[in-house]
């Protein structure tokens, strides 16, 4: 059929028209796709899980709080923990932002102001510190062994590698307690405690150190520096037993009068009084005393979270989970007398208008100033 002259041109702006509308058709939807594609972008942090570091002395504290919040909070990963020394792990902490740096450090050091000008110096400037609570190493012994009291000096006298004869360092020769002081019991020197963590490091800065460091005769002679490795280095004739810190109680029970141990306030009240804590230094360790720092091996417990991290509204950010994992660790049922921590890891509270405080600074993400 031919078509008429008058008609070709209407059949050719209808294929037009028809053309036209198949490319407005793709180019919307191109454009769709590329718009969805953008507010992925926008939305997409650079890391799935937090990065949280940790001191030796607040791993356990900082592994309870990580359990309980993964329990209780549906994350797209588990956080991740690394545990190192506290001049490294603040090295970490401080050596930049990004997905390539961690986002939370715990510790038993508050931040000094040189730190926090070595953080800020790399450019983290946005810091929120929280106090968590108070941490404590107990010595304890069965119920029933006559060893139930002790100065640090003493615990020092007995384990040290090496006591101070004249103005010289000679080797532990002593068996018994009764051999440190005459006022201790005839029995064997031993102890039970952890090969590393934050157990071992209190019980070596707390007790062993402020032992050694206070006697008159060392302070005279040696200085501070050598001293240290002096006062801390313990004995390695098979009077030292070490433990993974759960078993270190039925070790205790299991071992000979005059077995002492470094343990936790929870772990001597889980023992149901087979366990006794020793007096250290004239004072029992008890919550109350604890949390008055009158018994002194004790520490604070601290968080630093980047707020530069935290996840925008708009979803842009490093990571998701900053403010909701320290406003966790501050909670009631976390850090309160009754709590996740006070139960399981032997943390002490702060009192409670301390604690409304440390609740509000998590709430508002309160940049650290001082």
């Amino acid at each position: 059929m031919i078509v008429p002259e008058t008609t070709a041109p209407l059949v050719i702006t209808q294929r037009l028209i028809s053309q036209c509308k198949v490319l407005a058709f793709s180019a919307a939807m191109a454009l769709s796709v590329f718009g969805a594609q953008t507010t992925q972008a926008q939305t997409r942090t650079e890391r799935e899980g937090l990065w949280i570091l940790a001191s030796g002395s607040t791993s356990h504290v900082t592994r309870e709080l990580i359990e309980g919040f993964s329990t209780s909070h549906q994350l797209p990963a588990r956080p991740r923990l690394d545990v190192l020394p506290t001049p490294q792990a603040l090295e970490a902490f401080c050596s930049g932002v990004g997905g390539a740096t961690p986002d939370i450090f715990v510790t038993s050091r508050r931040a000094t102001p040189a730190a926090k000008e070595y953080c800020r110096a790399r450019g983290v400037t946005e810091v929120v510190e929280l106090q968590i609570g108070i941490g404590s190493l107990v010595l304890a012994a069965k119920n029933g062994d006559p060893l139930n009291t002790l100065s640090s000096e003493e615990v020092w006298r007995a384990l040290g590698a090496e006591v101070v004869r004249g103005e010289e360092f000679v080797p532990n020769r002593a068996r018994l307690w009764r051999e440190v002081s005459p006022a201790l019991p005839n029995s064997e020197i031993r102890l039970v405690t952890a090969a590393g963590g934050s157990s071992r490091a209190y019980f070596e800065d707390l007790v062993l150190e402020s032992g050694c460091r206070h006697n008159p005769t060392i302070r005279l002679i040696f200085e501070a520096g050598y001293r240290r490795s002096k006062c801390v280095t313990m004995r390695q004739d098979g009077r030292i037993v070490e433990r993974r810190v759960e078993d270190i109680p039925g070790e205790i029970l299991r071992a000979p009068a005059g077995t002492i141990g470094t343990v936790t306030l929870s772990q001597v009240r889980a023992s149901g009084g087979t366990l006794v804590p020793i007096k250290l230094d004239e004072v029992v360790p008890t919550s109350a005393t604890i949390a008055s720092l009158d018994y002194l091996p004790t520490f604070n417990i601290f968080l630093y979270a980047k707020r530069q991290h935290s996840r925008a509204v708009g979803g842009v950010g490093v990571v998701r989970g900053i403010r909701e994992f320290s406003a966790f660790a501050v909670s009631e049922q976390v850090v309160g007398p009754e709590g996740r921590l006070a139960t399981n890891t032997g943390v002490v509270s702060l009192p409670p208008d301390d604690r409304v405080k440390q609740r509000r600074t998590a709430a508002s993400q309160t940049i650290l100033t001082r």
